[in-house]
């Protein structure tokens, strides 16, 4: 069991802005955008698109091996996540020989799918258009 000051620490730990990865992790995970995400995916007749960051780590796969996503938080995404030892999904893709992507959440990081945040822009800043951001990836992978 964690107490405050461990549980704050270690929460603090996660949430450090991508500066660097362990043993040089940095050669193997990348950072990529998918170029068309779609803004509102709940209006048929919007077409406009955007670009979502994310990062791929996959020198871990073997053929038939499973992909699994980490899904962005309220805040800036980086390799430093995909490279860290305390991060279970990792300790599962080195078992299971799994792929590993972590897709940035919109309007945190680098992946701003409007260019202010007015009242307007942020209409599209949803649990909802977040979650359809992540089938949307899911079905692009």
């Amino acid at each position: 069991r964690l107490d405050r000051r461990q549980l704050r620490h270690l929460q603090e730990d996660l949430h450090k802005p991508p500066t660097s990865v362990r043993g040089g992790l940095q050669d193997v995970i990348e950072e990529l955008y998918l170029e068309n995400q779609i803004l509102d995916h709940f209006n048929p007749t919007d077409k406009r698109t955007w670009k979502q960051r994310y990062f791929r780590r996959t020198e871990l796969y073997k053929e038939g091996g499973p992909v699994f996503i980490y899904i962005g938080g309220e805040g800036q995404e980086g390799a430093r996540r995909l490279a860290s030892g305390k991060l279970f999904m990792t300790y599962l893709a080195e078992r299971f020989r799994a792929k590993m992507y972590d897709l940035e959440h919109r309007y945190y990081g680098f992946s701003h799918p409007t260019p202010d945040l007015s009242s307007a822009s942020l209409q599209y800043l949803s649990a909802d258009q977040a979650l359809a951001d992540l089938a949307y990836f899911i079905e692009y992978l």
